[in-house]
């Protein structure tokens, strides 16, 4: 799990990274590590901020998400409680995708926020990917 996110902030830049659970039957995703670039941050620590929500963008998002995607965009307001905590750690934009990147399995999310828009999104997506990969294969 560490590994994947300091390979995430080394490689990005990122300003912060979320690890989710994620149980597509119950419409469940639940926060498993959370990190800033100092270290990792245990305050949203478990918590279920759910998979299709109130939120319109968020829902378009997880729909991305289950087709392999990597939704990516300007995040100016929160879609969850996880949301207001990204947006306190200067969080302008975000970048999402399933564990592991591959439809027929989603059980684990990672989202990476920036405080500005990643200079080469491709390179940022390939890099969310392998990131993906690697926590998809290590045994949690």
């Amino acid at each position: 799990m560490e590994d994947a996110a300091a390979h995430l902030f080394k490689t990005t830049n990122a300003t912060i990274v979320a690890v989710f659970k994620v149980n597509p039957m119950f419409g469940t995703r639940v926060l498993y590590r959370a990190y800033t670039k100092e270290g990792r941050d245990k305050t949203n620590d478990g918590l279920d901020v759910g998979l299709f929500t109130q939120n319109a963008l968020n829902n378009a998002d997880v729909v991305k998400l289950m087709a392999s995607e990597i939704p990516c965009g300007e995040y100016k307001s929160a879609q969850s409680e996880m949301g207001l905590w990204y947006i306190a750690k200067g969080v302008a934009y975000t970048c999402r995708i399933s564990i592991p990147p591959d439809p027929s399995r989603f059980v684990g999310q990672i989202t990476v926020g920036w405080d500005n828009e990643p200079t080469d999104i491709q390179v940022t997506r390939t890099m969310m990917e392998i990131a993906a990969t690697m926590l998809s294969r290590s045994k949690q």
